[in-house]
């Protein structure tokens, strides 16, 4: 009876222990980061877009997996393409006969099809942009928590600043239109002085016109007289540097004239000279033919001699041995 209850009693203890050990394991998400082929400006940038993005992923990813929606959550984005930080929470079995479903197992089960690039999770309209997939690990429902809440802060913050540079856009365009009023009210202004001022110095220019006329006219005569007399002593220093330059001409063509007649009695006397040396070429080369005809008379009778040499050869040779 004391074997019995010790028994009941280990066992009521290994009960409690798996009920602990299965309540941690339910309590434990696992995370996954996917990187999404698209651009991250036009598909997370504001709270609309990125909530339209997260709930076809979910869909995609909930399908692929057959799990509830709830069970799957986008805690955060980040740049690379579009890198997604994917949460899975455990499945709870529904009967005896389904086995429990973990985030582990879920997030296992992700990066298994992920890897089978022709299978259900790439027919979904987000899905079919994965082109990465890894686990990332254990994550608790409260630091999950803590990073949705602290995206929405940051989220905030960039619509904060936003709107105040949307304020700051807008009280520029007021000081700069401002600014424009006050640059066409200073050209107006300007205009109307230049010409009020163009007036006034076109009838002061009329007075003075009129008040020098007669001086111009009189300095007009003394200038035109100062002229003729330079004129007349510049065309006489023309006219005497013409003559010189004419004597100079005529000195350079007698000096000319005599060289070309030295030249001709050079050129005369290298004529000569030349049909000399082409009667002695035309000797020299009779005397060649010449020396040639005797060459090859010599080398006939060189060869006849060699001829009877050899005829005596025969004759002899024979008589000796």
């Amino acid at each position: 009876a004391e074997g019995q209850g010790a028994l009941r009693d280990l066992v009521a203890g290994l009960e409690d222990q798996l009920a602990d050990a299965r309540s941690e394991l339910l309590g434990h998400a696992h995370c996954v980061g996917l990187k999404i082929d698209a651009s991250y400006d036009q598909q997370v940038r504001d709270g609309v877009s990125r909530a339209s993005f997260d709930l076809q992923l979910r869909e995609d990813v909930c399908l692929a997996l057959k799990i509830p929606k709830n069970n799957v959550q986008v805690i955060a984005h980040h740049r690379g393409s579009v890198m997604a930080e994917v949460k899975f929470s455990p499945v709870q079995p529904s009967s005896g006969m389904v086995p429990l479903r973990t985030g582990k197992m879920l997030a296992e089960e992700l990066v298994a099809l992920a890897a089978n690039k022709g299978g259900v999770l790439y027919e979904g309209a987000v899905g079919k942009l994965i082109v990465g997939c890894e686990g990332h690990g254990p994550i608790s429902d409260a630091t999950a928590a803590a990073v949705k809440a602290c995206l929405g802060e940051r989220d905030r913050d960039v619509f904060w600043m936003e709107e105040e540079l949307r304020k700051g856009e807008e009280k520029l365009r007021a000081v700069e239109e401002s600014n424009w009023a006050a640059i066409e009210s200073l050209e107006r202004q300007n205009q109307f002085l230049k010409v009020q001022h163009e007036d006034e110095v076109r009838v002061a220019v009329g007075q003075a016109v009129g008040e020098s006329a007669e001086l111009m006219l009189s300095a007009r005569e003394e200038l035109q007289r100062d002229l003729d007399r330079e004129l007349e002593v510049v065309k006489a220093e023309a006219a005497a540097r013409v003559q010189a330059l004419a004597q100079q001409q005529e000195e350079q063509v007698r000096n000319l004239e005599k060289k070309v007649a030295e030249k001709e009695a050079e050129m005369a006397s290298m004529r000569g000279n030349l049909s000399q040396m082409e009667v002695a070429m035309s000797v020299q080369s009779k005397g060649i033919d010449h020396a040639k005809d005797a060459e090859r008379a010599a080398e006939r009778e060189r060869a006849k001699l060699r001829g009877a040499m050899a005829q005596v050869n025969d004759l002899i040779v024979p008589e000796i041995r």
